[in-house]
């Protein structure tokens, strides 16, 4: 592999320095081959700059042979935009080693021939994917000292001109260039373009204050329609695909249309709708098909080795899901709800509730999701969603068979509930990224739930995020065993997200209580007829049976059944994982010193989502009140976390505070709460005046 040297490296990177002091505006920011790279063919060469150039008075592009100025034959340039230029090479390469191609411009803010140039590597054994790893460090660190450099010779050039126009006109450029804040702002010089390629090491800012550079696969993958996405806190380029980001927003499209039209809908339209949506699906005729697209749908995820405890719509998920809808159908209207009256001298104010606009979810595969979606309609809002690729089958028969018409029979604008009908993840992440968007709720695992947030939010689009689940429950040194044991049980009877996962005891009364909370633990086992699984933090192993760390047992998995021993050794720091156990009860187990070092360790490691404590000292609950950092906290057990089970309505979803505590709302998300707040005067007195 050839390599470009520090000493030519560094002459370039002052050359093309020269030429950003001389004009700043035109650095090259990407191009290709990349400086300093090391390639196996070379039959295009690309530029991208930072700021226009004069089209009409032409652009010349050389490329020689570094060792004896040898010139390669190149077509005639290409200029796709003011800011780019392409040019072909005739022929491949003569021979091995640097190359350096030259390039001049006419600056459309300078007026003035800028020249620039940089140099790479040709070395032919390459394959034409691979490039030289050195080359390419080397031309990053060029790339990146021309930014800091063209940036000082802006200022100096800035200076210089003001210095030149006079005091007064100096003045007027900064303030002009300050805002009200004092702080520095700029244009976007000739104008934003439109995004139709990606090159293979093009830098991208992220975040204001970093750069990551876009991969080859990435490069070529992307076409002219298609769109990228930086998150800013992580650097992760998302692509998305414009038959994605079509579909997304067609159905975005839909849900905003029926939202305008929703304030001539009537109440018990809305009602009818729920009653009808409900009747359908208690209908085993009208079910049929849902069924069969949900068997299908079931046996796919099996295949795949995927969990299907919360996708195989069983005819206890059926029943919750009318009793859900009848649930909404029965709920008082929360359209133009006076929430408060202010009487003043001739007038008053009424605060009321309205519509918020049109949410959009993602969720996970759940069929159930249906009914908690639609609860928004109550409010008069509309939704739009995306639910997993597992379910997706069973989606498209629910809308067909039974959502669809419902809405027709009850007259609801269509659209008002609408189906992102996509298996691909870029779908939901074009649908999170449409600022047409009131609200976006994601249901899922914990990465996916995150990066879903992290689009919303740069999207400028409140969010609802309900990701990594697991409850918490600490035992007290006054703890009753009996209490103890039936908490652990209940919360163990199947797996979602306030499922016990770890279990706190304290050292003074481990001898007692870790016997119990092994009892627990093997009753919720044996009554799903399986083996338990018991995770124990390092410190705490001597408090369990040695037989536990010996014993083997059937484990049931996603992708099936293991014969696992039944307890394993985990660091404390891996408290914080949820175990997304599938058919047999698995829990983590750490014995601490007091009732605070549980909660410090809550608070630090969990999701901070549920939290309880077993003991019958007020005293002791109430600090545990004060000082645990969730926003469900219980003295029992964890299961009773649930909108429809705690607050007898269907939830959209349940966030934790794991990124922060909540803006004036509770955990618990509902169709009811979805609303906003419109403020009406009603003036009796016809001269007032202030």
């Amino acid at each position: 592999m050839r390599r470009l040297s520090f000493v030519a490296a560094l002459v370039l990177a002052v050359s093309l320095a020269v030429g950003s002091l001389a004009g700043a505006h035109t650095e090259l920011i990407a191009s290709e081959p990349i400086p300093g790279q090391t390639v196996g063919e070379v039959d295009e060469i690309r530029l991208i700059f930072a700021g226009e150039f004069i089209i009409e008075e032409g652009v010349e592009v050389t490329l020689e042979r570094r060792s004896d100025d040898f010139p390669i034959e190149l077509g005639e340039p290409r200029t796709p935009s003011a800011s780019s230029i392409e040019v072909d090479v005739i022929g491949e390469l003569p021979t091995a080693g640097d190359y350096v191609i030259r390039y001049v411009s006419t600056a459309a803010d300078e007026g003035a021939r800028l020249p620039g140039g940089f140099a790479f590597t040709y070395d032919p054994s390459l394959a034409p994917a691979n490039g030289g790893t050195d080359g390419v460090r080397v031309g990053a660190l060029i790339v990146a000292g021309l930014a800091a450099l063209a940036l000082i010779g802006m200022g100096v050039v800035v200076a210089m001109r003001r210095s030149d126009d006079g005091a007064e006109d100096a003045e007027d450029a900064e303030d002009e260039a300050t805002d009200a804040h004092g702080a520095q702002v700029g244009d976007a010089g000739g104008g934003v373009e439109p995004l139709d390629r990606l090159m293979a090491g093009m830098p991208l800012v992220v975040g204001g204050d970093r750069l990551v550079r876009v991969p080859a696969e990435l490069a070529e993958a992307f076409e002219p329609g298609d769109r990228l996405l930086v998150i800013d806190d992580t650097g992760d380029l998302l692509h998305l695909a414009a038959g994605e980001v079509a579909v997304a927003g067609d159905a975005v499209h839909a849900a905003d249309a029926a939202f305008a039209a929703m304030g001539t809908v009537s109440d018990d339209a809305i009602t009818a709708f729920y009653d009808a949506f409900a009747r359908r699906l208690a209908d085993d005729e009208v079910f049929a098909p849902i069924a069969e697209a949900n068997d299908a749908d079931v046996e796919r995820a099996r295949e795949r080795g995927r969990s299907t405890t919360r996708l195989q719509l069983s005819d206890r998920m059926r029943a919750d899901m009318v009793a859900g809808l009848h649930g909404w159908r029965d709920a008082p209207s929360q359209r133009d709800r006076l929430v408060e009256e202010i009487q003043h001298d001739g007038w008053r104010i009424e605060q009321r509730t309205a519509g918020l606009g049109a949410v959009g979810f993602v969720f996970e595969g759940r069929p159930n999701v249906f009914a908690d979606a639609t609860g928004v309609l109550r409010g008069g809002n509309t939704v739009v969603f995306r639910i997993g690729s597992d379910a997706l089958g069973t989606a498209r028969a629910i809308v067909e068979h039974a959502l669809d018409p419902a809405l027709a029979e009850a007259g609801l604008p269509p659209g008002a509930v609408t189906l992102v009908d996509s298996s691909a993840h870029a779908a939901g992440w074009a649908l999170f990224s449409d600022p047409r968007l009131a609200l976006a709720v994601a249901r899922g695992s914990g990465f996916a739930v995150h990066q879903l947030g992290s689009i919303a939010r740069q999207a400028g689009i409140p969010v609802s995020l309900h990701g990594t689940g697991g409850a918490w429950m600490v035992a007290g040194a006054g703890a009753d065993p009996a209490a103890l044991a039936a908490a652990v049980t209940a919360s163990l009877d199947r797996k979602v997200c306030n499922t016990l996962n770890v279990c706190c005891l304290p050292a003074g009364r481990a001898a007692e209580l870790v016997p119990v909370v092994l009892e627990a633990l093997t009753a919720a086992a044996d009554a799903r007829e399986t083996s338990p699984k018991l995770h124990v933090a390092v410190g705490s192993e001597d408090h369990v049976p040695d037989e536990w760390f010996e014993r083997t047992g059937p484990i049931v998995r996603a992708d099936g059944t293991h014969d696992e021993v039944l307890a394993e050794q985990i660091d404390v720091a891996d408290l914080g994982t949820e175990w997304e156990w599938e058919h047999s009860p698995e829990m983590s187990l750490v014995v601490t010193g007091s009732v605070d070092e549980a909660v410090e360790l809550c608070n630090q490691l969990s999701p901070r989502l549920v939290a309880t404590l077993i003991s019958e000292d007020a005293a002791e609950q109430d600090r545990f009140w004060d000082t645990v950092d969730t926003p469900f906290v219980g003295n029992g057990f964890t299961r009773w976390v649930d909108g429809q089970y705690a607050l007898g309505r269907p939830e959209l979803g349940l966030s934790n505070w794991e990124h922060g505590r909540l803006f004036a709302r509770s955990g618990v998300l509902s169709g009811d709460s979805v609303h906003t707040i419109r403020t009406r005067a009603v003036q009796d007195d016809p001269k007032l005046r202030r």
